[in-house]
């Protein structure tokens, strides 16, 4: 069995501040090295829940701790289009089932100029996809003439995973990931640590059985 780490860091001096201030502790005589940080919640790996939308949603402490273990699909989408993703790519990459509380990792295979069509929003509820993670700046088109696939995912209360990167590492289709967000009260939105297992469908499978009976 292998373990990916598909998370993208947060850099010191970039995407992150990293102070250190001038009041270091001293143990046994070394001078102990302690961080400040600042950061935005949307940059590096993050988890983000409906409460991003939604006020009285799902935040990210509140997410049970057996929906960030999930069994998931990577779906390589054809890296030779652009522009939106729709449903029929999706199922044209998908080689097994989606099955309900599968998450779905979709891999545009280093296109950055890509994103999700509502219809796409659609079929993954209609499918009951446990959370959707990608390789992508961003989910939607933006802010202005917005393509609504938040709408749709975070109405039925799915999460996303952002910031993701090594997916090309993976070579089965179907793998385990475990998601986990810093553990802040009051957040929609949070830095985590994602990893997939990998390994043949069998022992994927088992693992899946035995978190699920764990949970119950």
């Amino acid at each position: 069995m292998r373990i990916i780490d598909i998370s993208k860091p947060l850099r010191c001096g970039e995407e992150i501040a990293c102070e250190i201030p001038a009041d270091r502790p001293v143990y046994e005589g070394f001078l102990c090295e302690e961080y400040r940080f600042e950061f935005r919640s949307h940059l590096g790996c993050y988890f983000e829940t409906d409460a991003h939308l939604f006020r009285g949603g799902t935040l990210t402490c509140d997410v049970p701790i057996e929906k960030l273990f999930l069994p998931a699909l990577v779906a390589r989408l054809d890296a030779a289009r652009g522009g939106v993703i729709e449903p029929d790519e999706i199922t044209a990459a998908l080689r097994e089932e989606m099955r309900p509380g599968d998450a779905l990792i979709a891999d545009t295979q280093g296109r950055q100029d890509r994103w999700f069509s509502r219809s796409a929003g659609v079929w993954m509820v209609e499918r009951k996809i446990a959370l959707l993670g990608a390789t992508l700046p961003k989910y939607d088109t933006g802010f202005e003439n917005p393509t609504g696939v938040f709408v749709e995912l975070f109405r039925a209360h799915i999460p996303i995973l952002a910031g993701i990167e090594n997916v090309h590492q993976i070579a089965h289709q179907r793998v385990f990931l475990i998601v986990m967000p810093m553990k802040i009260e009051g957040v929609c939105t949070a830095p985590c640590r994602a990893v997939v297992f990998e390994s043949e469908t069998e022992e994927i499978e088992a693992l899946a059985l035995a978190l699920r009976g764990s949970a119950a």
